[in-house]
């Protein structure tokens, strides 16, 4: 069988659109996960972030006692919340802090709750600033 130059042309055309196509679907299949992966670590700093705020109109010396008892169950379920999502999808160095921030939670260790609270915004911060491809702060 003698094939010509237009089968020749043919078959490596073929050959290239098929590969093309597998290139394209891993392409697409990778920029999908990196999205979702966003999307989940977004909804980790929210959930924190919440929790974060909470905590700190708890430490606001201004408000009255009436006022602390409605925020100390909806500051519990923002941690709770707030921890599920850093289990799921958090590094390890931010379940170990998040795990830290529940027992001092439960301990009522005020100041030592709100130094590694810091620690961890910074932490999630930059995890999703890092996927993003800014700079750290």
């Amino acid at each position: 069988m003698d094939l010509s130059t237009s089968h020749y042309i043919t078959l490596i055309s073929v050959t290239v659109l098929v590969i093309g196509w597998f290139v394209n679907s891993w392409l697409n299949r990778k920029h999908e996960l990196f999205k979702r992966r966003v999307e989940h670590q977004v909804d980790m700093y929210m959930a924190w972030i919440d929790a974060s705020f909470t905590l700190v109109k708890l430490g606001n010396s201004r408000i009255a006692a009436e006022q602390r008892a409605e925020l100390v169950p909806q500051y519990i379920d923002k941690l709770e919340h707030a921890h599920k999502k850093i289990l799921l999808f958090g590094e390890l160095d931010q379940i170990n802090m998040i795990e830290t921030v529940v027992k001092l939670a439960q301990a009522n260790e005020h100041q030592a709750l709100v130094e590694l609270t810091t620690q961890l915004n910074g932490s999630i911060r930059n995890l999703l600033r890092k996927e993003l491809g800014l700079s750290e702060i």
